[in-house]
Formats: C-alpha cells, sequence, structure tokens
C-alpha cells in the first residue's frame, strides 16, 4: 500500500474509500486477512483536532494493544506496518512524531531506533530516569 496516498487523509470514510480502491495481491487470503486486521484497528479511533487518530481500544501505558492470531501488537507498530509494508520494523521502534501515545495516524508514526527515541525524549524535556540505589 502507497503511504504517500494517506498524507493528508483522515476521515473514516475516506480511509474506506482509498482500501475500497487498493488492488489486491495475488494472494487473496492475506488481502482479507490484512483488511479484517485493518477493520479491527481503525474501528476504535477518535479523531482529534491535532488530527491524532487516538485508539480506544485496549490500552496499556497509554499505548493501544490489539490481539492478532494470538499474538499481541502495539496498535501504532501494527498501523505503521500496514502502511509501510514494504519496510522490515523488526529491529525498529515506531516514534510517535505527535508525542501521543494512543495516536496510530500513520502520517504521525516514524520508525527510528531507540537511541533516536531517547534523544527525542531528552530534546522535548520529557526524559526522566531514576539513579534509584546505585552501588558506587
Amino acid at each position: 500500500m502507497a503511504y504517500t496516498a494517506w498524507t493528508g487523509h483522515t476521515s473514516k470514510k475516506t480511509m474506506i474509500e482509498y482500501i475500497q480502491n487498493i488492488a489486491p495481491p495475488a494472494n487473496l487470503n492475506t488481502t482479507a486477512e490484512m483488511f479484517i486486521v485493518m477493520h479491527r484497528l481503525y474501528k476504535h479511533i477518535r479523531i482529534d483536532k491535532n488530527d491524532c487518530w487516538n485508539f480506544e481500544g485496549l490500552l496499556v501505558n497509554g499505548y493501544g494493544r490489539i490481539s492478532v492470531d494470538n499474538k499481541k501488537y502495539r496498535s501504532h507498530r501494527l498501523s505503521y506496518a500496514i502502511f509501510h509494508i514494504d519496510e522490515d520494523i523488526s529491529n525498529k521502534v515506531i516514534l510517535h512524531t505527535c508525542d501521543n501515545p494512543s495516536c496510530i495516524n500513520p502520517s504521525h508514526l516514524r520508525s527510528g531506533t531507540q537511541r533516536e527515541n531517547i534523544q527525542d525524549c531528552i530534546n522535548k524535556g520529557r526524559f526522566s530516569f531514576n539513579l534509584g540505589n546505585l552501588k558506587r
């Protein structure tokens, strides 16, 4: 699926129209399964004034959680994977440019490293750590 076709599209109606016009790949079962996952994921969103697609299903520490084939996924990670199907994100973290952990809008998400994620937190003044009882 072409991510660029989604840029600026935020209404559920637009998403459905776009999905209906996608040419199905050769494997129809894969397409059907993808549509089921997309429906389960995107039926739980509320779009806010910041254009965030807030996931309103199960939240764990502010992040959406969804199960697919008995495997649990963070909703933003699954949303990113759907719209960046050709990108291998197995060794990447998915960062929110909007700093909203429940947002699954693909235009608010980017892949990166854990180092980039921590640096982003530091740059935005959101990083905190506890040294605890360090023995010296």
